[in-house]
């Protein structure tokens, strides 16, 4: 599957326990995508990005893409 851009997303962490989960919405679809998360880092890596206007995903591939922009932004 291409890059698709992110409409929206949510997520919920549970601290107790470590338990984690990210919901992303994509234009091609009405049902949210969850990617796989390994490890806190990686919960914090996709947050971050989901942060930032313009991010983009490959839902098979698991891999988001935030496109090229000036320092700062």
């Amino acid at each position: 599957m291409p890059l698709v851009p992110v409409q929206d997303y949510e997520a919920d962490w549970l601290p107790s326990t470590n338990e984690n989960r990210i919901r992303v919405w994509i234009s091609s679809s009405p049902n949210p995508w969850s990617p796989q998360i390994n490890s806190e880092a990686e919960f914090v890596a996709i947050l971050t990005m989901l942060g930032r206007s313009g991010v983009q995903v490959d839902t098979q591939k698991a891999f988001f893409h935030i496109p090229r922009r000036p320092v700062g932004s």
